[in-house]
């Protein structure tokens, strides 16, 4: 099916943040910035979507950097840890394999794709530097006024968006170039289904474990100790299951941290951890992340061991620098080990994973972006189906206020601080069925 106008429904309904700490539901225009000859050449419909912090990040102008609102030009509609299907693609698109009616994974950590782009053309990596511009799809504008160039918009819709006539996902727009396919076959319910909305979370842990950590090229037979701040949460949880999947169960000795009892407790059961290997922390106790608080925190830590890898996904919510400084200092790290922060960092137009500073062989790095890892991640969370699908819990199946809300406070909702729980809106009731030839 080519694109066209009258393929398309003049309105649809959508979470919009219209100003800083507001959202919500309004009828919105659907977007139009999509050609046959342009880079915006495919329509897609949301199945299913995971709400996450950096909506409320959006919502609270924290992230991306510079990111303001209103938009003048385009309501800021959020979401982006989406399956989509696609219902429109220009004759490139179908060339290159994307087939109308297939489901999808889509990144939506977009650069600029020029040929004269060294980080989008030979690096391929414009997620994380492109030098004209990243945009994160559902997430505000890095830099608007790249993105006023590329779409005429100072904001590319996001994924919460309805049709209620239809009672199902409404219309984003997108590009070809960002759609990983999704093996339907193996999608048994909607549980399944929900799971791949956290492939964009999984892909970033894989940037962390594997891509600036490196435990994959550590010699066999060593058994790394991990260290898991904040790790009650969503975000650590997946780089808890990006760390087995690169050494095995009996490849890594895993450590968490959080200052939620019922949290951490629910992620360690989760990954078979026992309670020796868990510290509840104090947030009040300026010493709670010296050395001796950690060892007498952790049992299970043997004597004189410190950390080859310390994982930060706390988001600087109760470890600011001088904590961080301080385990430096006290050897809690290796001296050959790495220290990554998950937090964004504040750089307008540069994803957090560009920098690495070393300190006496101690290494301090970030990570938080997919770079090119969503192929990876979709591959395992479809291999793994069975063992992620009880714990996706699906909290709507319209647009209304109370999602709008949710998504508003998302790592602030006593309900997503459940951690390793992961929440899902979710429009398509049955994976295996199939809209009405033509219909969109």
């Amino acid at each position: 099916m080519e694109l066209g106008e009258g393929m398309l429904p003049a309105t649809q309904r959508a979470i919009v943040f219209p100003a800083r700490g507001r959202a919500e539901v309004r009828d919105v225009p659907v977007p139009r910035f999509f050609g046959e000859n342009g880079s915006w050449n495919v329509v897609l419909r949301p199945l299913a979507v995971g709400r996450c912090p950096s909506d409320t990040a959006s919502c609270e102008e924290e992230f991306p950097p510079g990111f303001r609102l209103p938009s003048a030009t385009q309501a800021v509609v959020p979401g982006h840890e989406q399956v989509v299907e696609v219902v429109g693609a220009s004759e490139a698109a179908r060339r290159a394999g994307i087939e109308v009616g297939g489901w999808y994974v889509y990144d939506i950590n977009i650069g600029c794709g020029e040929p004269d782009c060294y980080a989008c053309s030979v690096q391929k990596r414009p997620g994380i530097d492109c030098s004209k511009g990243t945009l994160f799809q559902g997430i505000g504008a890095a830099n608007e006024t790249w993105v006023l160039r590329q779409t005429g918009l100072r904001h590319v819709p996001g994924s919460y968006v309805y049709d209620p006539v239809g009672r199902r996902g409404g219309i984003m727009v997108g590009r070809h170039t960002q759609l990983h396919r999704v093996d339907r076959s193996r999608l048994r319910d909607e549980g399944d289904l929900a799971v791949l909305t956290q492939a964009d979370g999984l892909a970033c842990a894989y940037t962390a474990i594997r891509g600036v950590a490196k435990l994959h090229a550590w010699e066999e037979g060593y058994r790394p100790a991990l260290f898991l701040i904040g790790g009650g949460g969503r975000i650590a949880y997946w780089l808890a299951e990006a760390a087995l999947a690169e050494r095995g169960p009996d490849g890594v000795d895993l450590f968490l941290a959080d200052v939620d009892a019922d949290r951490l407790a629910l992620t360690a059961a989760r990954l078979g951890l026992p309670r020796g290997n868990t510290y509840l922390v104090d947030a009040n106790n300026p010493d709670a992340f010296c050395a001796a608080e950690i060892r007498r925190g952790l049992p299970n830590l043997e004597a004189g061991r410190s950390f080859n890898l310390v994982l930060d996904a706390a988001g600087h919510k109760y470890v600011g620098a001088a904590a961080t400084n301080r385990m430096f200092r006290e050897k809690v790290l290796d001296r050959n080990g790495t220290y990554i922060t998950t937090a964004h960092g504040g750089i307008p137009g540069l994803d957090v994973a560009a920098f690495e500073v070393v300190f006496a062989n101690q290494r301090f790095s970030g990570a938080l972006s997919p770079h090119r890892y969503i192929p990876r991640a979709v591959a395992h969370l479809q291999a793994n189906l069975p063992r992620y699908a009880p714990h996706m819990v699906i909290t709507h199946r319209e647009i209304d206020d109370s999602l709008a809300q949710k998504v508003r406070t998302a790592g602030k909702d006593p309900d997503i601080g459940r951690g390793a729980n992961t929440y899902i809106a979710l429009w398509h009731r049955n994976p295996n069925s199939s809209p009405p030839e033509g219909r969109l």
